[in-house]
């Protein structure tokens, strides 16, 4: 994944100050679904 998409998604799975890996893996997943069936 490019640096940008790692950023804004290790902001999202902070959650009351505490990073929530199981959250990263589960966005991280569903973003590497929609890109792969992203049509151009």
């Amino acid at each position: 994944m490019k640096e940008a998409g790692k950023r804004l998604l290790i902001k999202k799975v902070i959650i009351g100050g505490s990073y929530d890996e199981d959250l990263y893996q589960e966005l991280g997943i569903t973003l590497l679904k929609c890109i792969r069936l992203f049509v151009v």
